[in-house]
């Protein structure tokens, strides 16, 4: 049995990726939900080493790829708050942990960890591009994140967690490219069925065409789907 240790939810969501540490870490090894749903199991702390959580060795493995999440998930957040520096460094810290990390037992088993960062960072450098006004490269960031999507081998829950197609179709839109994106969106539709993100992008294409009758249909469909505030929808957070 390892030693106990104490952790608090919001000490493990501000772990970073030490340079020295040669472990690698993957993003779907252990999320801030699945630690949010232990927290509310365990108020306050979880211990790691006692039973019945889980060996503390293989929950270190796990709690290094909240180095990760947490910043992928800060740089996304900072690029919507247009601050394209704080999220470009979001994205330089997971290109150093692909650069540092050992991937070796991870590949051995099939798991893409080092496909998934890739992916990760592209979608920031998309973010970032999109929230300064540069289609063009929001557009280049997002075809290249969809394709190592396409790439992701098959499992369920899949390693990465939404369609990256939509995201390439609201930039495709913003760039005024509308056949491209309404492509993009069915294609993303495909891969997701029933997603009230794409069902939103596919009624503004419309709109913007001024396809009425299409637009009302799209409505309909995310009417069926979408049960949350509606203002979260918009083309920047598809």
């Amino acid at each position: 049995m390892c030693e106990r240790e104490t952790l608090t939810f919001d000490a493990l969501i501000r772990l970073r990726f030490q340079p020295h540490a040669k472990q690698g870490c993957f993003a779907c090894a252990i999320e801030p939900c699945s630690l949010r749903r232990l927290f509310a199991r365990h108020p306050g702390r979880i211990e790691l080493g006692a039973a019945p959580l889980f060996d503390a060795r293989l929950f270190r493995h796990s709690a290094r790829s909240l180095c990760f999440s947490g910043c992928f998930a800060r740089g996304v957040a900072l690029a919507a708050r247009q601050d394209a520096a704080g999220a470009k460094k979001e994205a330089d810290a997971i290109a150093a942990l692909e650069a540092s990390g050992d991937f070796t037992l991870l590949k051995a088993s099939g798991v893409p960890a080092l496909e998934v960062m890739k992916l990760a960072r592209a979608v920031i450098e998309a973010r970032i591009a999109q929230a300064t006004g540069d289609t063009a490269t929001a557009v280049k960031q997002f075809e290249a994140a969809a394709a190592m999507q396409d790439e992701l081998p098959y499992t369920e829950p899949p390693y990465w967690y939404y369609p990256v197609r939509q995201s390439l179709a609201a930039a495709l839109l913003q760039a005024g490219r509308h056949d491209e994106a309404e492509e993009q969106f069915r294609r993303a539709l495909r891969r997701a069925p029933n997603n009230g993100w794409s069902y939103f992008g596919l009624g503004e294409l419309y709109r913007a065409r001024g396809r009425a009758d299409d637009a009302k249909q799209m409505d309909a469909q995310l009417a069926k789907t979408w049960i949350g505030d509606r203002a979260l929808l918009q083309l920047s957070r598809l």
